[in-house]
């Protein structure tokens, strides 16, 4: 068949069994990988998630994320994000989770994302919650609450106007949402 272009946003890569978790605003394809017996040519990249500069327009077939795009600290930064998945991607499918999901999923903590960020980040500097962690240093805290911009059904629509969206329930509850194109 027809080669395929996909790119995956802010995934992780596997080489010889060692780990690299790259910063979310980066961009990755998997290393070379087999399916059965067909070897498969894919290339791993690093980049900015909201400068796609190294594609041109519509040259990736596919654009994958899955929960990167509430990672860029600012409504700017995730504008910039959707503008470049729209620049360079023929479809795409973007996932990211419902900020109303009454649990927040990076800390694991029911309402954690309705609290001051002030106790935001008194919560992260003094207890290890869900996937983060304890991180004793203030700035750092605080950094990782600004972080996490998590994104709305009205807000994920705005980014991807033109999109279809699929909700993703847990327990009657949308838990998250993906914009996709195809």
């Amino acid at each position: 068949g027809l080669p395929v272009a996909v790119v995956g946003i802010g995934q992780r890569r596997c080489d010889d069994d060692d780990f690299l978790t790259m910063h979310p605003h980066s961009i990755a394809t998997p290393p070379a990988a087999t399916i059965g017996a067909r070897p498969l040519d894919l290339t791993a990249r690093q980049g900015d998630a909201t400068a796609l500069t190294q594609f041109t327009d519509q040259s990736i077939d596919i654009v994958f994320s899955n929960s990167v795009i509430e990672h860029l600290f600012t409504w700017e930064n995730q504008q910039k994000m959707a503008a470049e998945v729209l620049r360079v991607g023929k479809h795409h499918f973007i996932q990211t989770p419902n900020y109303w999901f009454p649990i927040e999923p990076h800390w694991v903590f029911p309402f954690f994302q309705y609290l001051p960020k002030a106790l935001r980040c008194y919560m992260t500097q003094h207890f290890a919650l869900g996937h983060i962690g304890k991180i004793p240093d203030r700035q750092m805290a605080k950094a990782q609450v600004e972080e996490i911009q998590l994104l709305t059904q009205t807000a994920l629509k705005q980014l991807f106007p033109s999109a279809s969206l699929y909700k993703e329930k847990y327990a009657g509850f949308n838990k998250s949402f993906i914009a996709h194109s195809f």
